[in-house]
């Protein structure tokens, strides 16, 4: 009987270790994730506002990310990402002086369609995509686009080394690693 109790306690200290080990290590793989990344992104594309719109930028814009098949992701105010029917690829929109979000797009897009893309506080750089409505004939490849937050305007660009140099020029002050719209949506 002394046998089958110490047993019986092993077990059960060893089960109790065990249980409690998991939970603390649980606790703590928690506080990594929360802990990675101290800069919330909507922050960080906050700060970005222009002057003229601090303090009067609808909550909606930064919040909203559309409805039924229009998707929409917030860039610096008053633009951000259209999708529509899939994230895959997308156009830049002008919400200015948009007050019902849930509506859909712009009514023109202001950019060639994108899949990939980075910016930073004045431009927003992306790689053009191809997208169903184009004629088989069209032929994107190693092309990009630049956009001016300030103007409203895009410029073409093709081959990477003519964008880098372009960057440069600019004095481009964001990441140079691109992301797609769905790794961006994620992030937001």
């Amino acid at each position: 009987m002394t046998l089958t109790k110490y047993i019986l306690l092993t077990v059960v200290f060893i089960s109790t270790i065990s249980c409690n080990w998991r939970t603390k290590h649980k606790k703590a793989d928690n506080g990594i994730s929360t802990n990675k990344d101290t800069t919330s992104l909507l922050n960080v594309i906050r700060s970005f506002e222009p002057k003229i719109y601090i303090g009067t930028v609808p909550k909606e814009f930064y919040t909203n990310r559309g409805a039924f098949d229009w998707w929409r992701f917030p860039l610096v105010y008053p633009y951000s990402i259209g999708c529509i029917d899939v994230i895959e690829y997308g156009t830049i929109y002008s919400d200015k002086d948009k007050t019902n979000y849930d509506e859909g797009g712009g009514v023109q897009p202001l950019t060639d369609y994108f899949n990939k893309f980075t910016f930073d506080k004045a431009y927003f750089v992306a790689s053009k995509f191809k997208s169903p409505f184009d004629s088989d004939t069209v032929k994107i490849v190693d092309q990009y686009f630049i956009f001016s937050f300030s103007t409203g305007t895009s410029k073409e660009i093709k081959g990477i080394d003519n964008l880098r140099k372009k960057l440069k020029e600019i004095k481009f002050g964001g990441d140079t690693s691109f992301m797609t719209i769905k790794d961006y949506g994620n992030r937001l």
